[in-house]
């Protein structure tokens, strides 16, 4: 069972599926990776070797422009809602923000520990996370 390749043409349309990473610095796991979200929808500007496609992102972007197409989903039929990319999206693929606000407390049943919902600066409130109240403290007044 060979998978029929996916071939997009210049000026096709395409969601970008890509997994951040937390900013190393906050996560209490390092480089903890957020769950694969789709960005786009974003052009195709030329097709990159056999694999491959540049497109065309919006001139805040921070990353490289060309990806793999199995990061590609085409846009046609599709019911993702439109995501931009967050400008705070580096190109090593980290999202770059700090804490804007603690939404809500908590403490951890199994390590005791006081949590803290923080809401991430510039991204939307389902990317909020529990973070070690320790951890935050000393980044957060």
């Amino acid at each position: 069972g060979h998978q029929r390749e996916v071939v997009f043409a210049v000026g096709d349309w395409v969601f970008l599926k890509m997994r951040p990473y937390r900013l190393k610095s906050l996560a209490r796991k390092v480089n903890e990776k957020l769950a694969a979200r789709y960005y786009g929808p974003y052009e195709v500007a030329e097709r990159v070797g056999a694999v491959a496609y540049r497109l065309k992102l919006p001139a805040e972007a921070r990353i490289h422009p060309t990806f793999h197409v199995s990061q590609l989903k085409p846009a046609i039929g599709s019911t993702l809602v439109p995501v931009s990319i967050p400008p705070q999206l580096t190109e090593e693929g980290v999202l770059e923000t700090e804490p804007e606000e603690v939404w809500d407390t908590r403490v951890n049943a199994i390590t005791g520990q006081d949590e803290v919902l923080i809401k991430w600066k510039g991204l939307p409130a389902h990317d909020c996370s529990w973070e070690w109240k320790s951890t935050i403290k000393g980044q957060f007044p």
